[in-house]
């Protein structure tokens, strides 16, 4: 069985409890949301994680588990809640499962706006140039790790994943199909300027544009498994 551990616990529907735990760099900017938009940005993220457990159910052979509850030894993928797998994830992982190795992972796929002027530029660098190295093998979701003593960590965070799996190549094996993708939001953290100063209601504005039309796009054949969310997104946009 593979096991799927969604980081986040955060109850997006309980407003009282989302404002307790905003960090102080976002207050301006969900004040900001809640001014522009039809659904306050609480809500906004909670309908986000509803479609991203949509997904998740149609992984076919894995089960979403708390952490404390996932056995050692056994294979996990980590996923933000607002997130896809393919629902072959779990059977493939299990098919290319090899007792030499303690990690997989796959290609990062991306729905997204780019969140600056530097992003936007490696995005056609990686267009132009598809042999461009990946600044990170580890991204949101595109890694699986065996349950042990140092992996809750390496799960929880890419950056110190994708050093474990550059230091320790002969415990990793590569996979090539594409079975997961990461919908960085119009809502997510990064997006909302996290790291930042908060940004003004027409760049808002200008970003929610963009993200109609992303969601509008019709998936490529390897990733046509997204295409349902994709236009769940597209309504949830439509809606905003």
């Amino acid at each position: 069985m593979i096991h799927i551990w969604i980081r986040s616990t955060l109850d997006w529907e309980d407003e009282a409890a989302f404002k307790s735990q905003l960090r102080p760099n976002l207050v301006e900017s969900v004040e900001l949301w809640n001014q522009a938009f039809n659904i306050p940005f609480h809500l906004f993220r909670h309908r986000i994680r509803e479609i991203s457990r949509l997904n998740l159910a149609k992984v076919d052979g894995a089960v979403c588990t708390v952490w404390d509850e996932i056995p050692e030894g056994s294979l996990v993928v980590p996923v933000d809640d607002d997130d896809w797998f393919a629902p072959n994830l779990a059977t493939t992982l299990a098919q290319e499962q090899e007792t030499d190795f303690q990690a997989y992972f796959w290609p990062s796929n991306f729905l997204e706006v780019p969140i600056h002027l530097r992003h936007q530029l490696g995005r056609f660098r990686r267009t132009l140039f598809p042999s461009t190295p990946a600044h990170f093998l580890c991204t949101t979701n595109n890694y699986a790790m065996i349950k042990g003593p140092e992996t809750k960590a390496l799960l929880t965070k890419h950056v110190s994943a994708s050093q474990w799996f550059k230091s320790n190549t002969n415990r990793v094996k590569e996979l090539r199909e594409p079975l997961s993708m990461m919908n960085r939001t119009l809502g997510s953290t990064t997006s909302m300027g996290e790291k930042r100063p908060p940004f003004a209601r027409q760049k808002l504005l200008l970003s929610f544009l963009r993200y109609r039309q992303l969601y509008n796009r019709r998936a490529s054949p390897e990733l046509d498994w997204s295409q349902p969310y994709r236009e769940m997104m597209a309504a949830l946009m439509h809606e905003l």
